[in-house]
């Protein structure tokens, strides 16, 4: 069962599964040292601000729901980036923002796991959406730089990420798996 905290109507049942995900990459101009205070700012609104509010109003809920059959409560999702995890050119305040929700759901593993609540992350790469089709068009080097780092050779698929949040999402399959970030790149990250 998904649940959306912000809409608690859209719950018909207990929920147990709370994904959260928002994007902003104010790129940082060439030359400049790391960016602007209000990149980081923006940021960290967008994309720590939500991940933060997402796992701290499912955590309340789930710790009212009694166990299911396997003793979990529920599980948050959280969908950081690969940039949270590596350094990416021009994105200081994206990758700032990004390890945060790295940091955030680690301790929400630990400090709730006890309690029944599993919490992961997600890290996409590269991934064809609207946010990335404009970087990618603009610049051949930017093209040129994601043929040569992916190691599978190609961008990835919403559904690549859907693939690894349905599994994180089935308490059967991933029961065991908790304060895990796992990278959907296409092994960007494992060089």
């Amino acid at each position: 069962m998904l649940c959306i905290p912000s809409q608690p109507d859209f719950c018909t049942e207990q929920p147990f599964v709370i994904p959260t995900a928002a994007g902003s990459i104010p790129p940082t101009p060439g030359g400049e040292v790391i960016g602007a205070y209000t990149d980081l700012r923006v940021s960290s609104s967008v994309n720590g601000t939500g991940p933060f509010l997402g796992s701290k109003h499912a955590v309340a809920q789930f710790l009212k729901q009694e166990p299911d059959t396997y003793g979990f409560r529920g599980t948050i999702i959280n969908i950081s980036s690969i940039g949270g995890q590596v350094g990416l050119m021009r994105c200081s305040a994206y990758c700032a923002s990004k390890a945060s929700i790295i940091g955030l759901s680690r301790e929400v593993a630990i400090e709730y796991g006890r309690n029944g609540i599993r919490c992961n992350v997600i890290c996409p790469g590269y991934i064809h959406t609207p946010m990335l089709q404009p970087w990618v068009a603009a610049s051949p080097e930017f093209a040129a730089y994601l043929d040569a780092g992916i190691a599978l050779g190609h961008i990835g698929n919403p559904a690549d990420v859907a693939g690894a949040a349905a599994w994180l999402a089935s308490g059967r399959e991933s029961g065991y798996v908790t304060g895990a970030v796992i990278p959907v790149d296409g092994g960007f990250t494992a060089r």
